[in-house]
């Protein structure tokens, strides 16, 4: 099943989230993403990548429910995974928008901190945005706009 959707328009990778109702992240979807921002980099047709979600959701974040079940070693070896996935998109050679297109929770905060930029009421064309993401002593000045 898939839970990353790639459309490309003009050298632009839009990248969804999709899955359910609220685009929650566990480690199929963590790996999908993975697999396909790295065939993304090694495409030198797509000069930036748009990544949003589906629906009313950037994403909430970790599937807490399925992971009640987990034992300790099996989540902290998500955890390691989904590390590895923010910090590569952390320093991911081709600019990263985080498009967010509704609520953004938790994980899929950091999956959005990660990115180069983020913005709220997108179009593929351009981003605006007026806000300031902060975790932490983690915060990034969010541009007014970026035009692709």
């Amino acid at each position: 099943m898939s839970f990353i959707n790639v459309e490309i328009c003009d050298g632009i990778a839009i990248v969804t989230l999709a899955r359910g109702k609220v685009n929650s992240l566990n480690g199929m979807v963590v790996n999908e993403l993975r697999e396909q921002l790295e065939v993304l980099e090694t495409d030198k047709n797509i000069k930036a990548l748009v990544l949003t979600g589906q629906g009313k959701f950037f994403s909430f974040g970790f599937d807490i429910p399925e992971f009640l079940s987990f034992k300790k070693e099996e989540f902290t070896d998500y955890l390691t995974n989904f590390t590895d996935l923010y910090t590569y998109l952390f320093l991911y050679p081709k600019p990263v928008i985080a498009a967010l297109n509704g609520h953004t929770i938790a994980g899929g905060c950091m999956l959005a901190l990660a990115c180069d930029t983020a913005g709220v009421n997108w179009c593929p064309a351009s981003v605006h945005s007026t806000t300031t993401a902060s975790v932490g002593q983690t915060s990034r000045q969010v541009p007014q706009r970026v035009h692709l």
